[in-house]
């Protein structure tokens, strides 16, 4: 054979050698051709919207080559956008640059590749599976399409879409489970939608599910019934950041299989709520992706009224909401392990600046904020022409009414959380100096008045008078029926509920339903969990029987279960006054702290929102505010975190932040992809992967060459030079293995400044230009991420 001559025509080792070197470049360039992946974002150019709820889709064509799908990463914000899709399509319905597709996608054949909603992380589909489009496909188009929330103006949101050339073992699909028709009654707590398909094709492998609907969703779920045997697919909350989540096992779909779907919804509202694209009314979708040898003429959409009597008798666990799914929580328990990964992708808080009209707006000093996800709104409870002023109160705490009157403007306004546009606003001459605002889950609304010395707690219904009024009116006082400047509200889904009492007597008290005393918590002992020193906000986490406080003038949050017995002290030394603390309905992992204004002069803190674990109690994030914020008052958040609103005192005004995804690599924070380009490839990353791919198969081609020799060594015909090639294999062995176990570094992710700082605060609105320190800044803000010790 020709190959044994070369190494028998010779002992010379140089020879040997520049043949080894042929041959390892030969194998090393066919490594490296044949794993080309290729990253293309899809964007839209500088879109301009002219209504909310707008759909708009922009195409990329497909090169000649046979392409496949590996990963599609999503380039946009829940609070701009409130889905995406990518349908594979013969060609796009038109050739402009973008274009407004709520009616018309594609022309010919379509299927969708890709579905996203809620700041959803991105898609990585498993290994030897991947969606095929391009030649040997109807689809030699991408087409992106944005449902937007809002009005844009000048967007590049898309998606940024990984190819490959290497044919996979199975290929890619989904399905599409849809209800065709909704209609849910007002004043409804429950209603369910049913639909049900006999599947007709070839073996499918489904692995992933995602489930969509709009405000009014609760839970949407998909059964397979074979034989008269129940098979549950998929339950999920539409409510979930909307990505896929995996199953637990591989289910089968045959031929003959019958599938059924239920969606079911909850109405607050007096009309009826139909099936529609606009954000406002209702969907029901779930969405099967599966594997397959050929997805070529496979059934995509699954709908109708097959099975009626099916229908009738799907199991009641379909109606209940099910528990996030393992890996749902990216801030759960187990932050450290998912924080060791070298490169990972994470999301980064950016400003919205002029979210809503300041001009169509009077706010006055802003005492609390409240989000109700039912109707999409913000509440702000804010003081008019109204200041804490050093002489608002007497030395027995009572309250200033010859000077100061009550507030003859509307304190209570109700904002569009996308849109900014005030809804109503109520609450005039009622209120002295507002505070504290909480919504409970029965869309009761509790609010505190330091001046009045309540908590007073409104109907929906009737917002003229309050259905409970807890505290004597104007009289300050220590005890079971008396407050004194209460600060904030808790409520159980029981109804019963804390107050924070916070700048006379500073302690916690239990109510139940009613209004009747329950339990106090309270030391003057500074060594003792229960001292105090301005309890001044509440965060209630039901599911992990906790309540944690901003005990402000302490400069820390303390946390205790809701019997009182202390969990965590967290402080740190950035934190400084703690003026708000939240969770976020959908992550009970996670706690968001605020801090504010040191109204005791001396050093002034920075102004950050802090994340810190409910596990361990430990600081792992930070976010640096814009220094427009100055005073920052109140945090809430949206029920996915995606969405952070901040109260400020002066300027009086709501700061809006939304999430926007970026990689982080090494210690490095850097926006995802090319934001400017949506057809070229990311070349940089591009050769990154191809130099690793080629650095990974180096020693395997020196393991499949040292295997050649030493059999043609034991066949007799590397007598001569076998020894010396191994020693040096074995040398450049060393050298690799010390490169690959060396350890690349990564740096883990890790209200009122009120009567002591009224003057300090009046000063500040007057002051020109930013604070002293300050310095120009973009509306992004950057995530700290300290060093973190396991709990």
């Amino acid at each position: 054979m020709k190959n044994f001559e070369i190494f028998s025509q010779t002992n010379d080792g140089n020879l040997i050698s520049r043949n080894l070197k042929y041959i390892l470049l030969i194998i090393l360039f066919s490594l490296i051709t044949h794993s080309n992946a290729e990253r293309i974002n899809i964007l839209m150019s500088n879109v301009t919207t002219q209504k909310e709820d707008a759909y708009i889709c922009t195409s990329y064509k497909l090169s000649e080559y046979q392409q496949y799908i590996t990963n599609v990463e999503p380039l946009a914000t829940a609070a701009i956008a409130h889905h995406i899709f990518a349908f594979g399509c013969e060609k796009p319905a038109t050739e402009s640059k973008s274009w407004n597709c709520e009616n018309i996608v594609c022309q010919g054949p379509k299927t969708i590749l890709y579905a996203w909603g809620r700041n959803a992380p991105s898609l990585e589909l498993p290994n030897n599976v991947a969606f095929k489009v391009g030649p040997r496909t109807p689809y030699k188009y991408i087409v992106v399409n944005i449902h937007y929330l809002i009005k844009v103006q000048n967007d590049q949101s898309g998606l940024g879409i990984t190819f490959t050339e290497r044919a996979p073992k199975y290929q890619a699909g989904i399905m599409l489970m849809v209800a065709n028709y909704i209609g849910i009654p007002p004043r409804t707590k429950q209603y369910s939608t049913k639909f049900s398909c006999k599947y007709s094709g070839k073996l499918l492998k489904m692995f992933a599910y995602r489930v969509h609907a709009h405000s009014h969703g609760d839970v949407n779920a998909a059964y397979r019934v074979r034989h008269n045997e129940w098979t549950k697919l998929a339950q999920g909350d539409p409510q979930w950041p909307q990505a896929f989540y995996p199953t637990d096992e591989t289910f089968d779909i045959q031929d003959g299989d019958a599938l059924l779907g239920i969606c079911t919804y909850h109405n607050d509202e007096n009309k009826m709520i139909y099936a529609g694209s606009t954000h406002n009314d209702e969907m029901c979708n779930i969405y099967l992706m599966y594997y397959t040898e050929d997805t070529t003429n496979v059934q995509d959409t699954c709908s109708g009224s097959t099975y009626p009597q099916l229908e009738t008798i799907i199991p009641p666990e379909a109606q209940v909401k099910p528990q996030p799914p393992s890996n749902f929580h990216q801030l759960d328990e187990t932050i450290d392990q998912f924080l060791s990964h070298h490169d990972m992708k994470v999301s980064r808080y950016t400003k919205l600046d002029d979210w809503y009209d300041q001009k169509s707006v009077n706010f006055g000093q802003i005492g609390g904020i409240a989000i109700d996800q039912k109707t999409e709104s913000v509440i702000v409870f804010h003081r008019g022409s109204q200041l804490w002023q050093m002489d608002s109160f007497n030395d027995e705490f009572r309250f200033n009414t010859r000077k100061y009157r009550l507030i003859s403007s509307d304190t209570i306004v109700v904002m569009n959380i996308n849109t900014g546009k005030v809804i109503k606003s109520w609450g005039s001459n009622m209120f002295y100096l507002p505070h504290g605002l909480t919504l409970d889950s029965e869309s009761n609304i509790w609010l505190t008045d330091v001046a009045r010395h309540q908590v007073l707690k409104f109907s929906p219904k009737n917002i003229k008078e309050p259905v409970l009024e807890i505290g004597e009116l104007m009289i300050p006082g220590n005890d079971r029926k008396h407050f004194c400047q209460p600060a904030d509200v808790a409520v159980l889904k029981n109804g019963d509920f804390f107050v924070a009492d916070g700048y006379c007597n500073s302690r916690i008290v239990k109510f139940n339903k009613h209004g009747e005393f329950l339990a106090e918590w309270s030391s003057e002992d500074e060594g003792m969990p229960s001292h105090f020193f301005v309890p001044h906000s509440i965060a209630l986490n039901e599911q992990n029987n906790l309540i944690c406080i901003a005990d402000r003038e302490n400069f820390r949050i303390q946390c205790f279960d809701l019997h009182g017995n202390l969990i965590h002290q967290i402080s740190s030394p950035d934190f400084g006054p703690v003026y708000s603390v939240a969770f976020a309905a959908n992550n009970a992992s996670v706690l968001y702290a605020l801090n504010g204004y040191n109204s005791r002069g001396g050093k002034q803190y920075d102004k950050k929102i802090f994340f810190i674990s409910v596990k361990s109690g430990n600081v792992f994030a930070t976010i640096n505010l814009h220094p427009d914020i100055r005073t920052p008052h109140e945090l809430e958040l949206t029920d996915d975190a995606s969405e952070i609103f901040i109260g400020n005192l002066n300027p009086p005004k709501i700061f809006k932040y939304a999430l926007v995804n970026f990689n982080y690599t090494n210690g490095k924070m850097s926006k995802i992809g090319n934001m400017n380009s949506k057809s070229d490839p990311d070349k940089e990353n591009f050769r990154t992967s191809l130099f690793i791919m080629g650095f990974l198969g180096i020693p395997l081609v020196f393991v499949t060459l040292l295997a050649l020799i030493v059999r043609l060594k034991n066949m007799g015909k590397l007598n001569n030079v076998g020894s010396k090639f191994e020693n040096r294999h074995k040398k450049i062995g060393k050298w690799l293995n010390k490169k690959a176990n060396r350890k690349n570094g990564f740096t883990r992710l890790t209200q009122n400044s009120d009567d002591e700082e009224a003057e300090s605060l009046n000063k500040l609105s007057h002051t020109d230009g930013q604070g002293a320190g300050d310095t120009e800044s973009d509306s992004e803000v950057e995530i700290n991420i300290p060093q973190l010790t396991k709990a």
